[in-house]
């Protein structure tokens, strides 16, 4: 079937595996957990704001998951992993701190999540993967917008013929046949 290996059905086998691997479906509920908690209140954002001075980092902004949109994912997790020790000595401090018990019962959660190692190791090897999947991405979307105007370059024909399974020879041809419609304005290559 045309895509088994790079296309849709790849996302659809990554969005599977994400869903039914509990230890990955925890991780992405802790990230979006930690988003919706400390975003939803100004008070504990000010409290990461805090720590995140105290420790000299430059806070990363924290983002909310994406069902559908991996790149998306690939932000929320850089965050978390940007922030990480900021995040830690934060909800500790909301915890000591906070007489509400529900937001005292979530700050206890979470952070018993963010210290566990399967939290730590997902969110080591989902940011390299996330990674990989937003370069390919973004090489992809390069080049389609490239031939889109026409002016696909050789790398771009290649990187379509890998990923997207694009017989170059017909594709060549078909950019010619393009070239030469009328109207179509003239585009060099570069």
């Amino acid at each position: 079937m045309s895509g088994c290996h790079n296309g849709v059905q790849m996302k659809f086998l990554v969005d599977s595996i994400g869903r039914k691997n509990v230890v990955l479906f925890d991780f992405f509920g802790t990230v979006q957990l930690i988003y919706s908690f400390l975003e939803g209140s100004c008070t504990r954002h000010a409290v990461l704001e805090k720590f995140a001075t105290k420790i000299n980092i430059k806070l990363c902004s924290l983002k909310s998951l994406s069902t559908t949109r991996w790149a998306c994912r690939h932000e929320a997790v850089s965050a978390v992993k940007s922030n990480y020790s900021a995040l830690i000595l934060a909800l500790e401090e909301i915890y000591k701190e906070t007489t509400v018990s529900e937001a005292r019962a979530k700050t206890r959660v979470t952070l018993m999540q963010m210290k566990s190692f399967d939290f730590i190791f997902s969110l080591n090897m989902m940011h390299s993967i996330l990674m990989i999947i937003v370069k390919e991405t973004l090489g992809i979307i390069s080049a389609v917008g490239n031939t889109l105007q026409l002016i696909p370059t050789e790398n771009d024909i290649q990187l379509l013929q890998e990923k997207l399974k694009v017989n170059s020879d017909c594709f060549k041809t078909e950019i010619k046949l393009l070239k030469e419609l009328p109207g179509t304005p003239e585009k060099t290559s570069s």
